[in-house]
């Protein structure tokens, strides 16, 4: 059935007129998903490589330097790829997925 509005006719079965809109998963959910395929808590090798992030990014340690503000800042930012890698594990992959009509 057909259906007929400002001289357009609408077929509800011929795609190429009207697509069905597909779930796309955003560039941010894909990197999510990278992040936990490879610091997999699963893999052995992954963990290894955490946790030696975590004691090179001094995850556990004090990150402040009484003798050097330099050393603190570089600490700070060390330490922020750590942080950065935790967070990106706790985020969830099935968030609001866009819905785009191509």
């Amino acid at each position: 059935m057909a259906i007929t509005t400002n001289k357009t006719t609408i077929d509800p079965l011929n795609e190429s007129i009207n697509p069905i809109p597909k779930p796309r998963i955003s560039e941010q959910q894909l990197t999510i998903a990278a992040y936990k395929d490879v610091f997999s808590a699963d893999d052995a090798k992954a963990q290894r490589v955490l946790d030696d992030l975590s004691k090179f990014c001094l995850e556990e340690f004090d990150k402040f330097d009484v003798n050097s503000a330099r050393k603190t800042d570089f600490n700070l930012g060390a330490n922020s790829v750590i942080r950065h890698i935790r967070y990106m594990l706790k985020r969830k992959t099935e968030q609001k997925q866009e819905t785009v009509i191509s």
